[in-house]
């Protein structure tokens, strides 16, 4: 399903700045400007196109949370669809992705998160949430306590997008891991890292979270769930490539 709406307005140019190709890197893996600068728009009207489709209409939200915004790839592109009477908040954990959101991204209040909560929001202050690409590196530990943190903070009524490593990456994680293969169908979750621990730090791309579909609605209780998109039907996608994503309301 396609917003027309949106689609006119995310037409429109951007005002913000390109981030330079090393924090394009350490986002999205690549160096290149001109495909970060088109999946800003692009992003966001997949977003708007995923909740439309779940019968969620994105012009009632008042208050927006990117979780784990990075240099502000799909905040820039909220642009042209948000007013004054609409705040938009970013949080990420590393202050040199935050530094450039607060330097270019002026009509987004963002700050450095730490690998756990809390967050400076109030409870229930929060209309719509989305993590794209979060849940897939964070610990059980970090998984659990952001999902309650997500509970606090998303209003009655309220809509949170989540993406995880789901159906489509089962067959890959069959192949490295057959012992994680086996604990993810025992448990619903399994936690991968790539390398050694000393090496990285916690919720760098290093570590590779799986879980199922049924662990997420566990993961996520205070919330029903709408819709998933699985990632082997609707990807890839520019929000989460083939990752599933879940679309969750507060109750």
């Amino acid at each position: 399903m396609i917003d027309t709406q949106a689609t006119k307005l995310l037409q429109r140019e951007l005002s913000t700045a390109v981030p330079p190709g090393d924090l394009i890197f350490l986002v999205n893996g690549h160096r290149d400007g001109a495909n970060y600068a088109a999946s800003r728009g692009a992003t966001v009207l997949n977003i708007i196109n995923l909740l439309t489709a779940a019968g969620v209409d994105y012009r009632n939200f008042r208050s927006l949370l990117d979780f784990g915004c990075g240099c502000g790839r799909i905040l820039a592109g909220w642009e042209h669809l948000i007013d004054g009477s609409t705040k938009l908040h970013g949080f990420d954990i590393n202050p040199t992705l935050i530094e450039f959101c607060q330097k270019n991204i002026p009509f987004a209040r963002t700050a450095v998160s730490s690998y756990f909560p809390p967050l400076p929001l109030a409870d229930g202050s929060v209309d719509f949430a989305y993590a794209g690409s979060v849940w897939t590196h964070l610990s059980l530990p970090a998984s659990m306590q952001w999902a309650g943190e997500f509970a606090r903070l998303i209003a009655t009524g309220g809509i949170a997008m989540v993406s995880y490593h789901g159906s489509y990456f089962a067959p890959t994680l069959a192949q490295n891991s057959k012992e994680g293969s086996q604990q993810l169908e025992e448990r619903g979750f399994y936690l991968h890292l790539h390398g050694s621990a000393t090496d990285t730090f916690d919720g760098s791309n290093h570590y590779a979270t799986f879980m199922t579909s049924a662990f997420m609605r566990q993961l996520f209780a205070g919330f029903e769930v709408v819709r998933i998109y699985p990632g082997v039907s609707h990807g890839p996608n520019p929000f989460a490539s083939y990752q599933d994503i879940a679309i969750l309301r507060r109750i």
